[in-house]
């Protein structure tokens, strides 16, 4: 039993890790087109080091509300492509999923030589409800996350910011994880 559950627990390290590795590439790459459609100082924007940004802003006299204002707005926008990655790896593992869940059902339907049809527009409204889901869900995460780096960068500049992301992050995902949990 031991042994079981040191090889489930190494297997969701793996898909973890494998998980991370894809949206670092998804990324990469959404930076890359970025780089060839939007203006130069929109990119900036996209890529911006908010750890960075926010020991600049301090040392520029920026403080309290309006040191947290100009974070907020720098952390949400450095961080969309973050935050679409995540959601397009999400969504083609969701995507994934209800392929093998269809191939399965044909698989057993033609086993057992049934007749019975699979239900393609029950299975169209669950994939939509559960896209629509983890929309709101990664949405939700970047608000969160870009008030939690304006937060953090008000307490201390520069770590406290990406605390303040990670935190923010965090907690909208706890706070979404009940609505997109197995019984949806």
């Amino acid at each position: 039993r031991h042994k079981t559950i040191i090889a489930a627990n190494n297997r969701r390290i793996m898909i973890a890790f494998a998980k991370y590795q894809a949206v670092v590439f998804v990324m990469r790459l959404y930076e890359h087109i970025a780089e060839k459609f939007v203006p130069t100082v929109t990119l900036d924007k996209l890529t911006m080091d908010t750890f960075e940004c926010a020991k600049r802003e301090v040392k520029s006299g920026k403080e309290g509300v309006v040191l947290a204002r100009d974070m907020l707005s720098t952390c949400y926008t450095a961080n969309i492509i973050a935050f679409l990655a995540d959601y397009s790896v999400h969504q083609l593992i969701l995507l994934y999923g209800y392929y093998v869940y269809i191939q399965d059902k044909r698989r057993r339907l033609k086993e057992n030589d049934q007749e019975e049809e699979i239900h393609k527009a029950s299975l169209a409204m669950s994939f939509l409800k559960k896209s629509t889901l983890l929309a709101f869900s990664r949405g939700f995460g970047l608000v969160c996350s870009s008030i939690g780096g304006a937060v953090g960068s008000v307490i201390w500049p520069g770590w406290g910011t990406l605390a303040g992301v990670n935190c923010g992050d965090s907690l909208s995902y706890q706070l979404s994880e009940d609505i997109e949990g197995p019984s949806s």
